[in-house]
């Protein structure tokens, strides 16, 4: 019996890290026209140092799933709109929401107008 417990414990926890224990959240949010307000369709978002992407839907919304656990910078790129860039913090099993506080024209440190409609 004593050599039985170690052993499942051992396994137990091989199996709990190889179930429970991912390191990835996703990343959410709505994207609109600055100067209409109307959401847009289409927007690319991509999460940079990563092969993720994806785009909007007809309401404007997007959701990247298995992003990194820990900072991420996203990117939103639309046809005749300037490219915008977010920082958010992605945590394990959760969802990260970038802000207008956290937006900034491509290239341009964050500042406190609004990204594309982030929210």
């Amino acid at each position: 019996m004593r050599i039985v417990l170690p052993r499942l414990a051992f396994i137990l926890s091989l199996v709990s890290a190889a179930l429970g224990a991912d390191s990835t959240g996703t990343i959410e949010g709505r994207v609109s026209d600055p100067a209409s307000a109307e959401f847009l369709e289409r927007v690319r978002i991509t999460v940079e140092g990563t092969p993720l992407e994806t785009f909007t839907d007809t309401a404007g919304f997007y959701r990247v799933s298995g992003v990194p656990a820990g900072s991420a910078r996203v990117r939103a790129a639309y046809t005749g709109l300037p490219p915008r860039e977010a920082t958010v913090t992605v945590s394990a099993g959760r969802t990260a929401v970038p802000t207008a506080n956290s937006a900034a024209p491509a290239g341009a440190a964050p500042t406190s107008s609004s990204w594309p409609g982030m929210s």
